[in-house]
């Protein structure tokens, strides 16, 4: 039973790969935008 299911689920992980460089980018560009509007940089 174990083995059919394996079977069918798709290989995700470029998608995992690439979603986490996605998250990763988004939370830097987050976290600068926290840092202007505080004006911690200026």
């Amino acid at each position: 039973m174990r083995e059919s299911l394996e079977s069918q689920i798709p290989d995700t992980a470029a998608y995992t790969e690439w979603l986490a460089i996605v998250c990763s980018i988004v939370v830097a560009a987050l976290f600068c935008a926290v840092l202007f509007s505080n004006g911690a940089l200026t």
